[in-house]
């Protein structure tokens, strides 16, 4: 007889310079929160707390600015990002990057 499946695990994380607050829960469990550094360990330490038993997990960041953007490139390159979604936030990360990085740009023209 298989195994039941465990449900899915919801993440969210609110992402700032120094820490990484993160809510996790599923159908069948109890919400859980912790705190984790944000450095490079901090965030495999949390990919491994919201996978924790084997479950799939699905992450939401409330990104500001770039202190979310290695806990992206991490979820991105582990099992508990889904890819099209982790590469969509990306893609738009990228483009405000460009667009920012662009009127930068046109500002120090400006100025010379």
């Amino acid at each position: 007889m298989a195994k039941p499946q465990k449900a899915r695990r919801d993440v969210g994380v609110d992402v700032s310079a120094r820490w990484l607050d993160a809510s996790r829960a599923a159908a069948d469990e109890l919400p859980n929160v912790q705190q984790f550094p944000n450095t490079p360990a901090g965030q495999r330490q949390l990919v491994r707390w919201a996978t924790q038993g084997g479950r799939a997990a699905r992450v939401a960041l409330e990104a500001t600015g770039l202190y979310s953007l290695d806990l992206a490139l991490t979820l991105h390159a582990t099992a508990a990002g889904t890819g099209r979604e982790a590469a969509a936030m990306l893609r738009g990360m990228e483009q405000g990057w460009s667009e920012t990085l662009d009127r930068l740009r046109e500002r120090s023209r400006a100025i010379t």
